[in-house]
C-alpha cells in the first residue's frame, strides 16, 4: 500500500456519516507506456491489481453504484476495488468519465497541444486559456458534478467514479482556483478526491483539504 497516496487513508475518518458521498478516482497502477498519450489497451500490473483490491477494502462503506470510463485499466480498477469491498455491483461504463467525454470535446484539435505541453503543460493552458477542441473549465467541472450529483445513493453510501488523469485534474484544480500545477500536483494512480452536496454547495476532499464551493458558480442549482 506504499504504492497510494499518503493523505488516501486518513481522508476516509473526515468523510461525513450524515451525506452520501462520491469518489471520484484515478485508475490503479497500469503497465508503464512511457509516452504521453497511453493506450487505452494498456492494463494494471499485478501491483495495480493488488492496490485497487486493498484500496476497495479499505473504503468501508456500502456501495451505491460504480460508473467508469470505458478504458480497461478503469474498468478493471472498478472490478477489483468491488473485489476488495466484498460488494458486488455492475459497473457502469460511462463516457462522461474519459476523453473525449468530459473535458475534451474534438480529439483532433485538442490531440496536437497535447502532445506538445505533455499533461501538466495541457492542464495549465486549459486552466488559463481557450483550447480548440476543449470544453471550457467551468462547463467541463458543471458536466461533471451535474452527474456525480445526479447519482449519489442513500447518506452513509459510496458512489465510485473511476476515471483519468487528466479528467481529476482538471476538475479538482478548476474548484480550487488554480492557475498553475505542476508535476508535484499531478494524480498519483489510484489517487482520488471524495465529493458531496446540499442544497447550494458543492464539497470535495483532496489530499486531506476540505473545500467547498457554491454550485451556482456553475449554473447547478
Amino acid at each position: 500500500m506504499e504504492k497510494l497516496h499518503p493523505e488516501q487513508f486518513a481522508m476516509v475518518a473526515k468523510l461525513p456519516d450524515d451525506k452520501p458521498v462520491g469518489l471520484l478516482t484515478r485508475h490503479s497502477i497500469r503497465e508503464d507506456a512511457g509516452e504521453h498519450v497511453v493506450s487505452y489497451r494498456v492494463p494494471l500490473t499485478e501491483e495495480g491489481v493488488d492496490l485497487a483490491k486493498c484500496w476497495g477494502g479499505v473504503l468501508n462503506r456500502p456501495i451505491h453504484r460504480v460508473y467508469s470510463s470505458p478504458v480497461g485499466r478503469c474498468i478493471q480498477t472498478a472490478e477489483y476495488m468491488l473485489e476488495g469491498a466484498a460488494h458486488t455491483r455492475d459497473v457502469q461504463v460511462e463516457l462522461v468519465l474519459t476523453e473525449p467525454g468530459c473535458f475534451i470535446e474534438d480529439i483532433s484539435l485538442a490531440g496536437p497541444v497535447f502532445l506538445a505541453e505533455g499533461p501538466v503543460g495541457f492542464l495549465n493552458k486549459h486552466l488559463n486559456e481557450c483550447i480548440e477542441g476543449v470544453m471550457k473549465p467551468e462547463e467541463g467541472v458543471a458536466k461533471l458534478l451535474g452527474f456525480m450529483r445526479e447519482n449519489m445513493g442513500a447518506p452513509g453510501e459510496l458512489t465510485l467514479h473511476i476515471t483519468h488523469d487528466t479528467v481529476l485534474a482538471s476538475l479538482v484544480y478548476h474548484l480550487m482556483a488554480l492557475q498553475e500545477i505542476d508535476q508535484a500536483h499531478w494524480p498519483w494512480m489510484m489517487e482520488g478526491a471524495f465529493f458531496w452536496f446540499d442544497e447550494h454547495q458543492v464539497h470535495w476532499l483532496w489530499r486531506g483539504v476540505c473545500a467547498s464551493r457554491d454550485l451556482c458558480e456553475f449554473g447547478l442549482n
